[in-house]
């Protein structure tokens, strides 16, 4: 819809439909930015945390992504206090954007799938198929761990997080970055405590220019 913009002149006020139709895609962000990228603002969405100290992270670099459930968003400090401290505080913001954006996420494929042994067939799927995808089984979340090309957009899928059985497929989109960050978040945590020390003032990572997501 154009309209008169100020005094004196027209102002263009068209808007079309943003994006390009893509057969598979990622988990949208409809909402706030991301938090973890950089320091956060005073009043902004990304300064927001909810009182008293969030969770313990899971062990398991899957399981959150299976049974999602909110998490309150940590501030990022300008410099970390130790490796721990970065490890604690990405993985708990990967995790809470994660639950963001599983509320807000939209099916971008449904089809059905038949169990074949300890797989699923789907037919009619994407080109690219389903590989690290968020998918939805009869309503209970599995992820797409590897995929197999029988034919044109037919493929056999593994799956994580429960059985194999037939029933309508929904994919909510690729999750396979949330899985690698999360899964970096966890191995250097582990590291850390194997070799039974926390580098707690020289080499610690910068919110700035660093490695924090």
């Amino acid at each position: 819809m154009g309209g008169k913009g100020r005094r004196g002149g027209k102002g263009k006020g068209k808007g079309g439909k943003g994006g390009g139709k893509g057969p598979r895609r990622p988990l949208r962000r409809s909402g706030p930015p991301r938090a973890a990228a950089r320091p956060a603002r005073a009043g902004s969405w990304a300064s927001a945390r909810v009182a008293g100290s969030p969770p313990p992270l899971p062990d398991d670099p899957v399981a959150p992504f299976l049974h999602p459930s909110s998490r309150p968003l940590l501030k990022v400090p300008l410099e970390f206090n130790s490796l721990s401290h970065w490890c604690e505080v990405i993985g708990n913001n990967i995790l809470a954007e994660f639950w963001y954006m599983f509320k807000e996420a939209r099916s971008n494929f449904s089809g059905f799938g038949g169990a074949a042994g300890d797989g699923l067939i789907v037919d009619n799927a994407p080109p690219e198929g389903l590989g690290q995808c968020l998918i939805l089984l009869d309503r209970q979340p599995r992820i797409v761990t590897s995929q197999k090309v029988l034919a044109p957009g037919k493929f056999a899928l593994k799956l994580r997080g429960g059985s194999v059985r037939s029933g309508q497929v929904r994919s909510l989109g690729y999750v396979g970055s949330f899985l690698a960050e999360y899964s970096a978040a966890l191995e250097a945590a582990s590291a850390l405590q194997a070799v039974g020390h926390d580098e707690s003032h020289e080499g610690h990572p910068r919110a700035e220019g660093g490695s924090s997501r």
